[in-house]
């Protein structure tokens, strides 16, 4: 059911995290209903309930699984920016079919919502055992290419039941998305960066 019918015909409304549940019918014992999240036109459920209490029990599950989901998004939105993305900064993108590329890039400049990066060169070190795979290393400072700015992307990383990391990350094209490439040690004051596999078929 489209979402501009089920707003006209509906005869109750609740609205709560984000989502618009319409009561469309109320024949006793039978409640019809839609749910629809966001912006969407096309319904997330539009179910015929046999009896009230069927109908407050999936509304209570529906939307408690939508408030979770709703106070993640909250969160993520008030998180500043230049909390989490620092010019110098290197991100990588691994992207291929049926090999794997990976390509850097250095933040070089952060406003509220974007930043500007830049590709920089790599170091490769081919693997003995297996000649076709091996580990590349970026190489900050040395650019290549121009420059260009990208919208930050914001998401949140859980790694256990306590344990979670808000992150940046951002869409270079359509086949590949770069994120935030972890120092692993600092020698002589310059960071060294964890290695990434690249595999290479030809």
């Amino acid at each position: 059911m489209k979402r501009e019918y089920a707003k006209e015909s509906a005869i109750e409304t609740i609205e709560k995290y984000g989502v618009v549940i319409y009561v469309l019918s109320r024949k006793d014992p039978f409640i019809i209903a839609a749910a629809y999240k966001g912006k969407r036109t096309k319904p997330s459920w539009y179910y015929r309930f046999l009896s009230q209490k069927q109908f407050d029990e999936h509304v209570e599950q529906f939307l408690e699984s939508e408030k979770k989901e709703f106070e993640l998004k909250q969160r993520i939105e008030a998180i500043n920016i230049k909390d989490l993305v620092t010019v110098g900064d290197i991100y990588s993108a691994s992207w291929g079919y049926e090999q794997t590329n990976v390509d850097y890039y250095q933040v070089i400049e952060v406003t509220e919502k974007s930043v500007k990066l830049q590709e920089v060169e790599k170091e490769y070190q081919g693997n003995e055992a297996h000649s076709m795979t091996g580990y590349s290393v970026p190489l900050p400072g040395k650019f290549t290419g121009k420059a260009f700015r990208r919208k930050v992307l914001k998401t949140t990383r859980y790694f256990g039941k306590d344990e979670n990391e808000d992150q940046a990350y951002f869409k270079i094209d359509s086949y590949k998305y770069a994120y935030k490439l972890q120092k692993t040690e600092i020698i002589k004051g310059v960071f060294v960066y964890e290695k990434s596999l690249e595999t290479h078929y030809a």
